[in-house]
């Protein structure tokens, strides 16, 4: 099961034992809720946790909380732009133009802050020969 609005799975462990393995493989965050006698679970990384339940609603969203940012760190380091303008997202690989890449460095410099045009038109275009579109 999901969480509302999120990407982290809820799985009862050891129950949902089977897909926890898809889940690993696929990087995404889970939440696992430990039956009261069950065994605890070794957690595999960063985008893991578990709690036994029952347990107070607000400990599991604060778990929740931290597994989604955890997962949004992660997402934001898979990105990476090479000096030959190929960028990498995990396993794929894009070959972009000298604008693209130029563009596309000034936003992962500032790794979701907004940019101003007049920067992005200082990143892109350096000879200042950008016009409209």
């Amino acid at each position: 099961m999901s969480t509302p609005g999120t990407k982290v799975v809820l799985l009862r462990w050891p129950h949902d034992e089977s897909a926890l393995e898809r889940l690993r493989d696929e990087r995404r965050p889970r939440l696992l809720l430990v039956d009261p006698d069950g065994p605890t679970p070794e957690i595999a990384d960063e985008l893991e946790d578990w709690v036994r339940v029952p347990a107070p609603q607000q400990d599991i969203q604060a778990r929740i909380l931290v597994l989604e940012q955890r997962s949004h760190q992660q997402q934001s380091t898979d990105l990476e732009i090479d000096d030959d303008g190929v960028l990498t997202v995990r396993n794929d690989q894009i070959v972009l133009g000298p604008i693209a890449a130029a563009l596309f460095r000034a936003l992962l410099e500032r790794d979701g802050a907004v940019i101003s045009r007049d920067d992005l038109m200082r990143a892109g275009w350096t000879s200042g020969d950008a016009t409209r579109n």
